[in-house]
């Protein structure tokens, strides 16, 4: 019985260095192809508005490069899970428990932005006011 426990452990931490592997060779690829920082090449010097156009660029990358593959990752673990459960109700617990969390997630994730887009609209904010930009991108930077 130890013998089985023990070849048990090593094959989910094969499974989950497997997928650790893969994810973070999609992720590096995806970094080094990226160009988070806008400025500070040849004959371009960093300017003050440089700063919001990178963090614009990180929350880019983190929404629509990092978070998908890691939500996908979750829900293939969840349903590797769900499907090999054995009709155990709590690995059955668990493995809905994360693809619940997994909808969840995106669902805060991305509404945040569709909440925070559609309050800018419906209170007029984007005709009402003029910051030099359009509000009704408020989500770019202009950077000239």
């Amino acid at each position: 019985m130890q013998i089985r426990n023990s070849k048990s452990k090593i094959q989910k931490y094969a499974v989950f260095a497997f997928f650790l592997f893969c994810f973070l060779f999609l992720v590096l690829g995806q970094v080094l192809a990226t160009d988070l920082i806008p400025c500070g090449k040849a004959n371009d010097p960093c300017q003050l508005c440089d700063i919001l156009v990178l963090f614009q660029n990180l929350i880019n990358f983190v929404l629509f490069t990092i978070v998908p593959p890691i939500a996908a990752l979750f829900l293939a673990i969840g349903g590797i899970m769900f499907f090999f459960s054995g009709g155990n109700p709590k690995n059955l617990q668990t493995a809905k428990g994360l693809l619940t969390s997994v909808g969840i997630g995106l669902i805060i994730v991305y509404g945040a932005w569709v909440f925070v887009n559609t309050f800018f609209m419906l209170i007029g904010l984007s005709r009402a006011v003029d910051f030099g930009f359009d509000l009704r991108q408020w989500w770019k930077f202009p950077c000239p």
